[in-house]
């Protein structure tokens, strides 16, 4: 499957490939500003379609869906926000956390697998790493 680089706000199922484009878009995305897909011919046009509500509502919906995701993961949620969005480099995050620097990798990955999914997680994230058997460090 080729990873797209571009989503629509109806597109949105919270998928991982999906999540980083929202996490790499999410300043403009959380105050109602949904990036434009850009093509080739440099022309970005409009579609007929119109959804029902404000035209920033989706944006801001799906920016709030994603950080409410990422509260639930405590500490491995901002380790996510601060290596997807903030761009800061894994190694100075473990640092900062004074965390291993592979434990630092295998709780991003593991706050990412949280955050997927079309639904919240009914169980809080140290519960659901316990049941998926993954290290679990306070």
């Amino acid at each position: 499957m080729i990873k797209k680089s571009w989503y629509s706000p109806g597109e949105i199922t919270f998928q991982k490939d999906e999540i980083l484009f929202i996490l790499d878009n999410l300043g403009d995305i959380r105050i109602g500003f949904w990036p434009p897909e850009h093509k080739e011919t440099g022309y970005v046009g409009m579609s007929k379609h119109r959804p029902a509500g404000a035209y920033f509502e989706k944006a801001i919906q799906i920016g709030a869906e994603v950080v409410v995701r990422l509260i639930k993961c405590r500490r491995d949620g901002k380790m996510v926000y601060d290596h997807y969005y903030l761009k800061e480099d894994i190694v100075d995050i473990a640092e900062f956390n004074q965390l291993d620097y592979w434990y630092t990798v295998e709780c991003i990955d593991s706050a990412l697998r949280y955050i997927t999914g079309w639904k919240r997680k009914s169980t809080d994230y140290i519960a659901w790493k316990k049941k998926t058997r993954q290290r679990v460090k306070r």
